[in-house]
């Protein structure tokens, strides 16, 4: 996608060793709209969307157990807690 062809992938091979070298967080899976699980290095983790009293609750956990760097609650609108719950995955999927 680089202007000058000096400065882009030779061939199909260099692109797809760059794609293999980038280092990959969770490996998520989707179960339904509000719950995603995934494993990595054998740990397994649950992100979970759900609607409260208060308001939308997002649960982060690994192997059973809550991660607060990742749960929000008190969302109360329901595209704003969906944009949290999907940047969440992102956070967590690929590291760069």
């Amino acid at each position: 996608m680089k202007p000058s062809r000096n400065d882009r992938f030779q061939n199909c091979s260099e692109f797809r060793q760059a794609i293999q070298g980038i280092p990959l967080a969770i490996n998520w899976k989707f179960v339904s709209n509000s719950l995603w699980k995934g494993i990595l290095k054998g740990e397994k983790y649950k992100l979970t969307l759900n609607k409260k009293r208060t308001g939308y609750v997002i649960d982060f956990t690994k192997n059973s157990r809550k991660n607060n760097k990742f749960c929000r609650s008190q969302i109360e609108d329901k595209a704003i807690a969906q944009k949290e719950f999907f940047k969440i995955i992102k956070e967590t999927t690929i590291k760069i």
